[in-house]
């Protein structure tokens, strides 16, 4: 018998009667859940003192908590966590609720009735701290942690400043120009890192804020997948009071989220010990970089089967009233703002029969890999890679100054618009 169990037979005598046998078969079963690190105490009430194994990032952790078990089963339990003294409740954790005070509440919690015990909260509790850990350290290490020096080419930054000064400032209330060289060189280090990551600008409310919407590469079983996602840059960035940035998994048509992913919601959102310990010292290169490790430890997406929609019945266009006749033909690329460059007709069938590519087929197949919103049109010369549309293409030459394909970062030295219009 072990000391938690002899320490419950002892103590829960001191339990009213009418609850004593609820108590003793659901405490029993809460500690032998979490092998023995969970002890009983009396302190003018029932209580769980101890530790609860949690999984994080691959690496295991032992987190303090108490749970006070006053008015067991008709209450709820309150369940507070115990940090020492190098350590710190994260109060802004996104799957839970914490208190100051280290007092959690879940949603199992909230909806607290006579079918739920103990057994089920720890499990409610241990899958959220996997997710994300309630606490972080607050050692000499981590309080001295220094911004590591920025290794950004002038043409990256020239370029970010401009996209700020025309596409973000003019638009709405954005970042504090004090915070300008701070915003500039973490967002073009990371998009000068992983050029697959475009800048765009986002409405938030009347802020405009940076987002960096892209692919990033992953290895999982000894194969390379690109992951679509979503960086936000908020306006407030770095500070740790509403300037933590969101990184978001952004599926495809083809893509579905992982359920029951460890580090990402159903909406995509991106969860991390990275995230949960953010200091100002922290980049978004750096980030990403987590990120990567975390999606090559788990995917987070995952390839479905979409059914082809059915095709109409022979003749049916034809059915249809000659003044909706315009509607009826596919319009399937945006209108580019730029003219198509003069290329032979025969140099254009030549294309089409090199490429093997059907204009008329599947739209998830034609989805340009940096967006995934555009249909790719674009083809890089001398590689024949096709497979960004109009709108990134352009950004990706005046960014890039290799001026590299995305696909297999050749250099580029032309770019076919419109191969198929």
């Amino acid at each position: 018998m072990s000391t938690a169990v002899r320490a419950l037979d002892t103590l829960i005598s001191k339990v009213p009667s009418v609850e004593r046998d609820v108590t003793y078969r659901d405490c029993l079963m809460a500690i032998n859940s979490v092998n023995g690190s969970l002890v009983p105490k009396y302190e003018g009430e029932l209580l769980l003192r101890g530790t609860i194994p949690t999984t994080h990032l691959g690496q295991q952790y032992h987190t303090p908590v108490q749970m006070r078990l006053a008015g067991y089963p008709r209450r709820t339990p309150v369940v507070c966590v115990m940090p020492s003294e190098n350590m710190q409740p994260y109060t802004k954790a996104r799957g839970y609720q914490m208190q100051r005070d280290g007092s959690v509440l879940t949603d199992y919690m909230a909806q607290w009735n006579h079918g739920h015990n103990l057994t089920g909260l720890l499990q409610d509790i241990r899958v959220r701290f996997d997710k994300e850990p309630p606490l972080y350290a607050t050692n000499a290490r981590a309080q001295t942690r220094q911004r590591p020096p920025v290794h950004l080419d002038s043409s990256t930054r020239n370029r970010l400043i401009a996209f700020l000064e025309k596409d973000i400032f003019p638009k709405g209330e954005s970042y504090p120009r004090s915070q300008l060289n701070r915003v500039t060189d973490d967002i073009g280090e990371a998009i000068q890192t992983f050029p697959t990551l475009i800048p765009k600008e986002e409405m938030v409310g009347r802020t405009v804020v940076v987002k960096l919407v892209g692919t990033v590469p992953t290895r999982f079983e000894g194969n390379s997948y690109n992951i679509p996602v979503v960086v936000r840059v908020p306006q407030k960035y770095p500070s740790m009071q509403g300037g933590i940035p969101e990184i978001y998994v952004n599926p495809t048509p083809d893509m579905q989220i992982k359920q029951n992913h460890r580090n990402v919601d159903r909406n995509g959102l991106v969860y991390c010990q990275y995230l949960s310990g953010w200091e100002e010292t922290k980049y978004l290169k750096e980030l990403v970089m987590k990120v990567i490790e975390v999606f090559e430890g788990e995917p987070p997406v995952y390839a479905v089967a979409r059914p082809r929609p059915a095709q109409p019945a022979h003749g049916a266009y034809y059915a249809q009233p000659q003044q909706h006749a315009q509607h009826a033909q596919p319009a399937q690329r945006p209108a580019q703002a730029k003219p198509k460059p003069a290329m032979s007709q025969s140099f254009a069938d030549k294309l089409k029969g090199e490429l093997k590519v059907n204009p008329a087929g599947d739209d998830d197949d034609k989805a340009c890999i940096v967006c995934y919103e555009n249909v790719k049109d674009c083809l890089l010369l001398p590689c024949k890679h096709m497979c960004v549309c109009a709108s990134c293409v352009k950004d990706l030459m005046l960014r890039d100054e290799k001026k590299a394909c995305p696909m297999c970062r050749e250099p580029v030295a032309d770019v076919v618009l419109n191969v198929f219009a």
